[in-house]
């Protein structure tokens, strides 16, 4: 809806605006947000023009709002040129990342992204994983194999890791400036200490419930007992992997910084950035232009990794065509496998439901609100598949869960990093089932060897897609099976079950970060319940 208005109809033009926000029957809580945000960017975008006409335009499209205003003027800020009056400075400034201006000749143009649907992305993903498959069937009816071949590896492997370079190379710099930003940023060294101290605890102890449950399942189903693979079991002594304690531990601290960064070792920038961070607040008002350096570099490349998540349908496009038109990756997943990706699935299953009654007992809230308000950003999180790709999305519902910024800026990359529960889960049960199909005797030694194996591997795990293969890989070598022929049998379910573990990662990440804030006394309870009928 579009309308020109004199500049002195002030009343006329609040009326258009309400009307038509109003018809889109939006919640009360976002309704107010939106006509607020529009009457106070109208009051400013009055002050400034020369004309005699101010034309208002609202969209309503796939579930995002945006409120156009346009009129004769000289450039300015709506955000900074605002007038003397505190409050209404105070509103325009906490509307800033939603109100973009252009001017050209003598034209100024207001956008007010007035409402954003959560669900838009996920819309999105759907929308792009139905096309791929479309295109797909299409092109495998009417194209010859090698052409089909050609496009999946040509195309749709080229899209795939163009994005997962980018995303790669995001990660680094994104997990530092986050961590120590979160550290700089507490003015009581003593509270890092206890919500730091509880985080890791939390996470820690999830990741030892998820080894154990992925154990439980595959000995209680027996996926194994569902075929015979008639597999050559080597000696483990050949086991090209040396997971033992002190390697692990000396693998934490770099000899030097670069090294960290060129050879994107997790662990080891993490340790970085935790002394980084505490070095640079120790030294107090010495530090705080790195300080300003460290919380700028946070915003940079906090918003480079939402750009970049604007393009996750084009991944998920290319990912299901690659695996059309290229008939998939992987041989011969056999009937045990199959069945392990069942097993696997209910291990998730398990481990949700698990959370919430963490949620329950240790952080006192209601898990059922949690629930009903994260489901649809979990959606989101499932098409996402890389828990770094979905730092941005669960910092913004940390804000709107109420958690304090000190908790869910430590909390939220700290789990993206060393929380794999997902990926814990994934080397449980495809490496025990895959330890019992190759005949190997299932001791207290292998599970011990197992069970460590899989806590280091996960604490160190890349959080991009892909990234369990990677860690599945070292697990065969700890126990001496053959690499190849064990890892390409589950190569085939590698997309369907990154996804999967990314959701899990995400969620243990969130109930983890309402849990310490509500110990903390750091969680706006108003905001948790909000919408849901419970003050």
């Amino acid at each position: 809806m579009k309308q020109t208005f004199k500049t002195n109809e002030v009343e006329e033009m609040l009326s258009f605006i309400r009307s038509n926000v109003q018809k889109h029957k939006l919640k009360k809580s976002e309704e107010n947000r939106a006509l607020l945000m529009s009457e106070e960017t109208l009051v400013t975008m009055l002050e400034h023009t020369t004309g005699e006409e101010i034309t208002l335009e609202v969209r309503y499209f796939a579930g995002n709002m945006t409120i156009r205003m346009s009129a004769k003027g000289d450039p300015f800020d709506p955000v900074a040129d605002t007038n003397d009056d505190p409050m209404h400075a105070a509103l325009m400034k906490s509307f800033a990342s939603d109100i973009h201006i252009k001017s050209s000749k003598g034209v100024n143009s207001i956008s007010i992204t007035a409402f954003k649907s959560r669900y838009l992305l996920l819309y999105k993903l759907i929308l792009a994983g139905a096309l791929s498959i479309a295109l797909s069937l299409l092109l495998k009816a009417v194209c010859s194999p090698s052409i089909c071949q050609w496009i999946s590896v040509q195309i749709m492997t080229t899209g795939k890791t163009l994005f997962m370079n980018c995303l790669n190379m995001l990660i680094p710099p994104l997990v530092f400036f986050s961590i120590a930003s979160a550290i700089v940023s507490f003015g009581d060294r003593s509270q890092l200490g206890r919500i730091g101290g509880k985080t890791m605890a939390l996470y820690a102890f999830t990741t030892v419930c998820a080894t154990a449950i992925g154990f439980i399942l595959v000995e209680l189903i027996k996926p194994y007992r569902f075929g015979s693979l008639e597999l050559q079991a080597i000696n483990p002594a050949q086991a090209g992997v040396n997971m033992s304690f002190r390697d692990s531990l000396m693998n934490i601290f770099p000899d030097n910084i670069v090294a960290a960064f060129l050879n994107a070792d997790t662990v080891q920038i993490i340790f970085l950035a935790v002394i980084i961070g505490l070095g640079t607040a120790s030294v107090g008002t010495k530090g705080k232009a790195f300080q300003e350096f460290i919380t700028a570099g946070n915003e940079v490349f906090l918003k480079l990794t939402n750009a970049l998540v604007g393009f996750m349908p084009l991944l998920i496009f290319c990912i299901i065509g690659e695996t059309l038109l290229g008939g998939g990756a992987g041989t011969g997943m056999g009937m045990p496998i199959l069945v392990g990706v069942g097993v696997y699935v209910l291990a998730i299953v398990v481990m949700i439901v698990f959370y919430h009654l963490l949620l329950f007992v240790l952080g006192k809230l209601n898990p059922l609100v949690f629930t009903r308000k994260y489901l649809p950003y979990m959606l989101q999180v499932v098409g996402i598949g890389s828990s770094s790709a979905a730092i941005p999305l669960n910092m913004k519902v940390c804000e709107e869960f109420g958690i304090d910024k000190k908790v869910y800026s430590l909390s939220i990359p700290l789990g993206a990093t060393v929380n794999m529960d997902g990926t814990t889960i994934y080397m449980a049960v495809f490496g025990l089932l895959l330890a019992r199909l190759y005949g190997l005797p299932i001791t207290l030694s292998v599970y011990f060897t197992l069970t460590l194996a899989i806590l280091l591997l996960s604490a160190g795990a890349p959080p991009v897609m892909g990234s369990s293969i990677i860690c599945l890989t070292a697990l065969m070598r700890t126990i001496g099976l053959p690499v190849e022929e064990a890892v390409s049998m589950v190569l085939g379910v590698e997309v369907i079950a990154g996804l999967l573990r990314t959701a899990n990662n995400a969620v243990c990440d969130m109930v983890g970060s309402l849990v310490v804030a509500n110990q903390e006394g750091l969680l706006d309870k108003d905001k948790y319940y909000s919408n849901t009928g419970k003050a």
